[in-house]
């Protein structure tokens, strides 16, 4: 048993925006990520998928791209991301996934999941999307967001904390830390540090943006970018 986590996996199979447009790196991707994700991942794990899955604006065209990772081996919980339009209400997202027999999709949102290793270990996994902290909201709707998924954040880690979780793992769409150190202490780092969480993941960077994605530790949380292209398309293992 194992959690893995990829971000951004953009699919396209129910909308017409091809990726390698963006490089040749994503040139046939969707074949890469099931070969690369089924030789590793088997039923027994858990894949964490932080934001950005489906290019679909509405959910009921979003079969295609659900049906797919739906095939992937494992469980998959997934999260919301900045281009995730599909993304409704959970209990709407719930009753389709239920529906259409998509019963290996969870969806972290406002809640929290938990994964007991083989010696017992309760890891609470956690998250929200997240906010672009590089803008550093003042004011306005910006702020209110910021301090939205700030609280979600603090929520899904304060209830799997209450259930006895013997470490929580967070998992967010947007970077919460940035290499140029601005804004790096914000609404999400502060939750983090307050509840001792010692590993973060995150994805939303691609490409040149990568370069200012912190991987590694940094003021005693380990970081790690997980967008699928950083990855090469290979889920990453982190236990």
């Amino acid at each position: 048993m194992g959690i893995y986590t990829i971000a951004d996996l953009h699919l396209s199979f129910s909308a017409d925006k091809p990726m390698d447009v963006f490089g040749g790196k994503w040139e046939n991707y969707t074949e890469k990520l099931k070969r690369n994700w089924n030789d590793i991942v088997t039923d027994k794990d858990i894949v964490v998928l932080p934001g950005d899955l489906s290019w679909a604006t509405y959910l009921e065209d979003s079969m295609l791209d659900f049906s797919f990772i739906h095939s992937l081996n494992g469980r998959k919980i997934i999260m919301k991301g900045n281009h995730d339009y599909w993304f409704s209400t959970a209990a709407k997202i719930n009753a389709f996934f239920e529906k259409n027999g998509l019963a290996s999709l969870c969806l972290l949102h406002n809640n929290f999941y938990i994964f007991c290793d083989e010696s017992g270990k309760r890891y609470g996994i956690c998250g929200t999307k997240g906010f672009d902290v590089s803008r550093n909201p003042t004011k306005g709707s910006d702020l209110k967001l910021l301090n939205r998924e700030s609280m979600r954040l603090a929520y899904s880690v304060t209830q799997a904390e209450k259930a006895g979780c013997d470490e929580n793992l967070v998992f967010l769409h947007y970077p919460p830390v940035l290499t140029n150190g601005k804004f790096n202490r914000n609404p999400f780092t502060e939750v983090m540090q307050q509840h001792g969480i010692k590993k973060c993941f995150y994805g939303h960077l691609h490409n040149i943006a990568a370069q200012r994605a912190v991987n590694g530790e940094y003021e005693g949380i380990e970081y790690k970018l997980v967008s699928c292209d950083h990855l090469n398309f290979v889920p990453y293992r982190i236990l």
